[in-house]
């Protein structure tokens, strides 16, 4: 090789090298952009600190595609609904709602759907809160002192209501029922929401006070899939009227009890986990046995899931009828203990209980 040609050489591996080092450079830029607006995303999307701090991005990143971006409805769209892997528990709509953001709705099958495409803001946030994947589940595991093999067990027993009037007009012996009305005229909470099919919508309804309460117990007894959403009240029939009131307490707070299945009560642990709205107005969650997983015909969803005992609420109840007149509670945190104590000393009759 002659003189020149090897300078020729040189001269060639140094503007390669530069080059290189430029793309190295601008790829990196690229990544510290994109992180940027993952946070920026999140900032103007949520404006909430709590959500920042207390989850990692990385696991709602897609890392393969350039420009980073977070994970969103999009994304459960494609990953759970195929394979009706989603559980229709209705929190990412309830979330949406609840910002204003009104990007997604339930379809006419249950299932969220896009209502207006242009308003998602991709902030991640439904995703992460989705009780179809487990992103956040050893977070709530350690926030409820969740144990071995279902769940945190402060007591156990088998109640009916004590009241021989309310076990006659209850479907289920009128324990939930006595349950909440013990807790409302104690000043514990100021209403109850429950999540309910009612004129073919995925809204939930809300008992203000005990006639509500009374008037609502067969859909207390059955929470159905959909919204959580706490602001909206449905138009009832005339006979089961339901008066709208405030639900203010005296300190400003809207307290209000919740009756929910598993999966819905665990997407509402995330919310509380990341300090997002409407979590802080539920005082107290109790999440309703689900036997859908045992069920044939139930969805790929429940058959995948391993909640049937709503492992994450603050008190679990039975679905079904022990010998026709009693329910199985299950007191999973010291709140819903306290209240079940309290409402054995008047409220309920129970057989059996372990303290």
């Amino acid at each position: 090789m002659s003189r020149l040609e090897r300078a020729s050489s040189r001269v060639n591996a140094s503007v390669k090298n530069e080059k290189d080092l430029k793309k190295k450079d601008n790829l990196n830029q690229k990544q510290n952009s994109s992180g940027s607006l993952i946070q920026g995303k999140v900032e103007k999307g949520n404006g909430n600190e709590a959500f920042k701090k207390k989850f990692d991005l990385n696991a709602l990143v897609h890392k393969e595609s350039t420009p980073r971006r977070l994970k969103c409805f999009s994304d459960l769209l494609e990953e759970y609904q195929p394979e009706q892997l989603c559980r229709r528990c209705g929190g990412c709509v309830t979330y949406c709602k609840s910002m204003k953001y009104d990007a997604i709705e339930f379809d006419v099958n249950g299932y969220p759907s896009f209502s207006e495409k242009t308003r998602c803001i991709e902030c991640g946030i439904c995703y992460a809160i989705c009780s179809a994947n487990e992103l956040l589940n050893e977070k709530i595991r350690g926030m409820v002192s969740w144990e071995e093999p279902s769940g945190r067990v402060m007591s156990a027993g088998i109640y009916k209501a004590s009241d021989s009037e309310l076990q006659k007009k209850d479907i289920k012996s009128g324990a939930l029922t006595a349950l909440l009305l013990h807790m409302m005229d104690a000043g514990f909470i100021d209403g109850v929401i429950v999540p309910c099919e009612h004129n073919k919508k995925k809204s939930p309804v809300i008992a203000y006070n005990s006639e509500d309460i009374l008037n609502l117990s067969d859909r207390i007894n059955n929470p159905t899939l959909g919204s959580m959403l706490y602001g909206f009240q449905p138009n009832l029939s005339d006979e089961h009227a339901v008066e709208k009131k405030s639900t203010t307490s005296s300190n400003g707070s809207k307290r209000l009890g919740f009756v929910g299945k598993p999966c819905q009560v665990l997407s509402l642990r995330k919310m509380e986990y990341l300090g997002l709205m409407p979590s802080e107005h539920f005082s107290i969650k109790i999440g309703v046995f689900c036997s859908e997983g045992s069920n044939s015909r139930g969805m790929n969803a429940c058959q995948n899931c391993t909640d049937y005992y709503a492992e994450y609420a603050d008190i679990s109840v039975s679905d079904y009828s022990i010998r026709g007149e009693m329910l199985a509670m299950v007191s999973r945190t010291s709140l819903g203990n306290m209240a079940i104590l309290s409402a054995s000393q008047n409220a309920l009759q129970h057989w059996n209980a372990v303290h």
